[in-house]
């Protein structure tokens, strides 16, 4: 069988690179589950009751950063095609959904109303995001949710040995399995992102806003408010 690589060391065919347990950014260093200090959150929870492979990577998160996703990728040395953001958006009917698309690009708001069957979409305003998911604004993880929401990710998923999305908390990533993730959220894959390439950039307060020229807000992240409405890490 072909060798696969991942951040996790090489590993033949279908082999599982994934174990629980830690890594650390500052060293990569990987610590034993049972001695690690062990943040649970319901997202890692819903991984365990799951009995899926995966692993946890935390970083030092700055407030500051203009991407939380890019961040997490840069942090942890990670391609960003391999880390999603998890991006709330709210249909023209009020419905709340979730979209995760890479970090390295944009949601594609028409594609996603498309794949949802809506008319529309625009991203949630942070306190119905918050309210509905259960976790804080920049740590919003697509597993274990307080409410399940309707969930669509981008078809480069599929292509992936191994996923990163937040674990649901600043600093902290959950790795694992495409499939599992899709199985897990009961996702729809969709073709819902684009390349950022023609986009007009503005700063609001301290965040990066990509916006393309068609209209669709893009690099949408919890730094990056928009009347109001926000693209939630």
């Amino acid at each position: 069988l072909p060798l696969q690589s991942s951040v996790f060391g090489t590993f033949r065919g279908a082999v599982s690179p994934l174990r629980p347990g830690w890594r650390q950014s500052a060293s990569h260093s990987r610590l034993p589950f049972h001695l690690a200090p062990q943040p649970i959150t319901p997202a890692i929870r819903a991984a365990e009751r799951a009995g899926i492979p995966f692993e946890i990577l935390r970083y030092t998160h700055d407030d500051a950063a203009p991407s939380f996703g890019l961040e997490a990728a840069e942090a942890l040395g990670l391609a960003p095609g391999t880390v999603f953001k998890t991006l709330v958006m709210a249909t023209d009917s009020g419905r709340l959904a979730v979209a995760l698309v890479p970090v390295d690009r944009s949601l594609d708001l028409k594609a996603a109303a498309d794949a949802l069957g809506a008319r529309r979409v625009a991203l949630a305003p942070a306190a119905d995001a918050a309210r509905a998911t259960g976790y804080v604004v920049g740590g919003i993880s697509p597993l274990g949710q307080r409410r399940r929401l309707p969930t669509v990710i981008h078809e480069s998923a599929l292509s992936l040995s191994v996923i990163h999305v937040s674990a649901g908390r600043r600093g902290l990533e959950i790795a694992l399995h495409p499939t599992d993730l899709v199985r897990l959220c009961e996702a729809n894959v969709a073709d819902i992102a684009r390349i950022d390439s023609l986009t007009l950039t503005g700063t609001i307060g301290h965040a990066d806003l990509h916006t393309e020229l068609n209209g669709t807000v893009g690099y949408a992240d919890s730094r990056t408010e928009l009347n109001g409405m926000v693209g939630i890490r």
